[in-house]
This record gives structure tokens, C-alpha cells and sequence, in this order.
């Protein structure tokens, strides 16, 4: 009861109608993400970082993973960042970047892949030299799934059990483990180290997130008696590379509502395995209790 009491707090008429009213672009964005037909900019970040945008990159040397990643970071600073935080963000290794051809031309490349909106003919990332810009680039109406899976969860929420097609799908928006990268851009030198260098390490903030979700919509599941689609969702989180005991558990309740003991054993095996543990009493304390109480070790034993 805690822990649902934290990830899915009790709501009321009130607070849905507020939550609701706050995001009236919810639905509308939703459907420009699923028409490969929109020309609004698309970024994806839970699963291997990937740009679709209407224009294209230089001919010559497309440096696509170099520009995607030139994107990630200037999309996940809905405030912008100024030239000099741009520049050594994404040339970490170079002491004197700021102010050299090549951070006005890296963004000059970007503005003309992202394109411009045609209602009004605005680039999606304007010049930094703008008196609006105020000598900081940022990137305006890109949909970006992480953003996507945030807005539906928080609405999901707020709709108590009306909410759970909301969270499912969020779900649906996963396709792997956040900020996959291609190993060519860890080879390279500086990349992505932003994910490292922020405060907040994106990465394992949306794939903590990714779990919170998948637990939710799994208790839910469990409870009315449909541990197959209890089952789904953990799998998710298990996709975004979770190495946590809260998704396999869920596993190993859905295949034991279901009556597939061996799953459930091997479920139960490999939590072991994760902590290298050769018995119960060596895992947390809290998987450790939730496997006695509902005496799966003893089965997998």
C-alpha cells in the first residue's frame, strides 16, 4: 500500500480536470508522433537516440550521430543554453571551443535539418542572436518520446484507474534502453559526456521512470486478474535495461498467476543470480520478504 501510495497517489474529479486542462496538446502531439507524414521534428530517446527531421544534412559528411547527439542535448534544455555551455558541452576535450567557426556552423547544420514549421514558417531552432533568443539556442515544437512518456504518465495519474491506457501507452513509446548509443559514439572522444557531466544523469532518471510506470500498470493487471498484460509491462521495463528486482518480480507473480512454474523459477533464479546470491536471506531484505511471503523461493528451491 506504500509503495502505490507513492508511485500512484490517490486522485479525485479535481485534480483530473486540473491535470488535464494544463496539457491540452497532449492528444495532438500523440498523433503527430505516430504520422510518419508530420514534419514536426522527432526525437527518440528511450531506445537508441534517433533524429527524423524533413530537411537534410550536408551531402558531402553527414555526421548524422554527431548531429543527433547536437540535438539530444539542446532538446533536453527546454531553457536553452548559451553558446559558451553549447560549446563545451558537446567539445568537452577543446579548452578554447568557445567562440571558434565551428559551434555557429554546428547549429547552422542542425537548424536546416530540423527545418521550419509551415504554419509559420519559424525554424524549430532559431538563431542565437535574436533579441527573442537572447544569445541562447534552443530548439522549439520537437516531439520527443521521453517528454511523451512524462506527459502521459503525469495524466495517467491524475485519471486514477481510468488512467492505466494512458500509462500503457507510455509504455508503448519504449523501444529500449535510454540514450542507447551506437558504440561508435562512446569510441568518440567527448561524446554524450553531458549525460555524465549534468547533475541529473538522464539516462537512469527515464529508465527509473520506465520502472515506476511498468510496476504501476503491473500491480494493476495482477489485481484484475490479467497477468499476461501484468506480464507485458515488466517486460518493458526489463527492455530498457533494468537490472532492478521490481520488474521480476512482477515476472515471477504474473507466470505464478498463471501457473508456468518453471518461468517463475527461473525468474526467481535470476534475481538470485543479479546479486549473486545463493539463498534468499542474501538478497534485500524487501525482495527477500516478498519472495518468502509469497513462498516462491522455496518452490524455485
Amino acid at each position: 500500500a506504500h509503495d502505490l501510495q507513492a508511485l500512484a497517489p490517490a486522485t479525485d474529479d479535481g485534480i483530473r480536470r486540473q491535470v488535464e486542462s494544463a496539457d491540452p496538446d497532449l492528444e495532438t502531439d500523440l498523433a503527430d508522433w505516430a504520422d510518419p507524414s508530420c514534419l514536426r521534428p522527432k526525437l527518440t530517446l528511450l531506445g537508441p537516440v534517433e533524429v527524423r527531421a524533413q530537411g537534410s544534412l550536408p551531402e558531402r559528411n553527414p555526421r548524422r550521430q554527431f548531429y543527433t547527439e547536437i540535438v539530444a542535448y539542446l532538446a533536453t534544455r527546454p531553457g536553452g543554453v548559451t553558446s559558451e555551455r553549447y560549446a563545451t558541452a558537446i567539445w568537452p576535450n577543446e579548452a578554447d571551443v568557445v567562440g571558434k567557426t565551428k559551434v555557429r556552423q554546428s547549429i547552422s547544420v542542425v537548424r536546416a535539418w530540423l527545418g521550419a514549421a509551415p504554419e509559420t514558417g519559424a525554424y524549430y531552432l532559431p538563431s542565437g542572436l535574436t533579441a527573442a533568443a537572447a544569445g541562447r539556442y534552443r530548439i522549439n515544437g520537437i516531439l520527443v518520446d521521453a517528454e511523451l512518456f512524462r506527459r502521459l504518465r503525469v495524466r495517467g495519474l491524475a485519471r486514477g484507474t481510468d488512467g492505466i491506457a494512458d500509462l500503457c501507452a507510455a509504455l508503448d513509446l519504449v523501444t529500449g534502453r535510454p540514450f542507447d548509443l551506437p558504440a561508435s559514439r562512446h569510441r568518440t572522444a567527448g561524446g554524450y559526456s553531458w549525460l555524465v557531466d549534468d547533475n541529473a544523469r538522464l539516462d537512469h532518471e527515464y529508465a527509473a521512470m520506465i520502472v515506476d510506470v511498468a510496476h504501476t500498470v503491473a500491480t494493476h493487471y495482477l489485481a484484475a486478474g490479467q497477468p499476461e498484460f501484468a506480464a507485458a509491462a515488466a517486460e518493458v521495463a526489463l527492455k530498457a535495461g533494468s537490472y532492478e528486482d521490481v520488474p521480476l518480480l512482477d515476472l515471477v507473480a504474473a507466470c505464478d498467476a498463471q501457473d508456468k512454474r518453471a518461468e517463475a523459477d527461473a525468474y526467481v533464479a535470476r534475481i538470485l543470480a543479479n546479486h549473486d546470491a545463493e539463498v534468499e536471506e542474501d538478497l534485500p531484505p524487501r525482495t527477500a520478504e516478498i519472495l518468502f511471503r509469497r513462498q516462491w523461493t522455496d518452490r524455485a528451491g
